[in-house]
């Protein structure tokens, strides 16, 4: 997922503002940190969202909502305006319609197949 240099920068910077103690500003070591989703989902783009839990848990790595640096940028990726419809309708369908069963997930897949393929 494409975004500019300057955005990557703004982005961490607002990763980093949500969880200061966790959040190192040295980031050259790679380290396994995860912002909480109870700060995730206090951000003003999504508090007031219905599906904002839901939002967390799908660009969360383990399903839960707490988000490493990389789930937070393509968060905002795939929010942008810039983002191909094609990537936003993907990530609409695993937001809204949640996988329950075994035929939900193929179709979920095939989604995937047409987003990478």
């Amino acid at each position: 997922m494409s975004q500019s240099r300057y955005d990557s920068i703004r982005l961490f910077y607002r990763y980093q503002d949500l969880a200061p103690q966790l959040v190192p500003l040295d980031y050259t070591g790679c380290p396994d940190v995860k912002v909480p989703y109870e700060l995730i989902g206090s951000m003003p783009e999504l508090k007031d969202n219905p599906f904002r839990q839901r939002i967390a848990q799908v660009f969360s790595e383990d399903g839960d909502g707490h988000m490493t640096l990389d789930n937070f940028l393509d968060m905002f990726s795939v929010m942008s305006e810039m983002a191909p419809r094609d990537l936003k309708a993907y990530y609409a369908f695993k937001i809204y319609a949640p996988s329950t069963s075994a035929s939900e997930g193929t179709l979920e897949e095939e989604l995937g197949q047409r987003r990478v393929g």
